[in-house]
């Protein structure tokens, strides 16, 4: 804050699960993860310790990650929630005027494209979980998903399981 006070920050969120797994299949792809995704979604495989000369931060954090509201309370705290604009990925790729509110919100000129490009597609098979254990992962995001939506005052309806 110090360097940049007037900071705008631009956040994305996606539906944690989602999230999850794109982030799961990423470390897969990358060698990172050698737990099937069942064993790797557990508190416990979280906490694993990781080669910190090739990782920034914890390459294991699936669902630690996805609960938004943590992350973002400090940014909040230091910036004020005015300065943290959320923009939820589900809408940035659907509605086409998600794109020029980004634009408007940070003070630059809109530029016309699109928000559906793909830009780093996943390969190989989707990981199995049961739809018990898919509807546990979700129902676990429900409190930060509501703090999420208090905070910033949007609507995450699209997220309900």
């Amino acid at each position: 804050k110090a360097a940049l006070p007037d900071a705008k920050i631009v956040v994305i969120v996606r539906e944690p699960f989602a999230r999850a797994v794109s982030h799961y299949r990423f470390s897969v792809q990358n060698g990172a993860e050698t737990l099937d995704m069942a064993a790797a979604f557990t508190p416990e495989a979280e906490e694993r310790s990781y080669e910190t000369a090739r990782y920034s931060v914890s390459p294991f954090l699936y669902l630690k990650r996805g609960r938004y509201a943590d992350w973002l309370q400090p940014w909040v705290d230091v910036f004020g929630v005015s300065r943290v604009h959320v923009v939820v990925f589900e809408r940035l790729v659907a509605e086409p005027g998600t794109l020029a509110r980004i634009h408007r919100y940070l003070g630059v000129e809109e530029r016309a494209g699109t928000n559906r490009e793909i830009v780093n597609p996943a390969r190989g098979p989707i990981p199995e979980l049961s739809a018990d254990r898919i509807l546990d992962i979700r129902r676990s995001f429900a409190e930060s998903n509501l703090r999420l939506s208090r905070m910033f005052g949007i609507n995450l309806d699209l997220w309900a399981e």
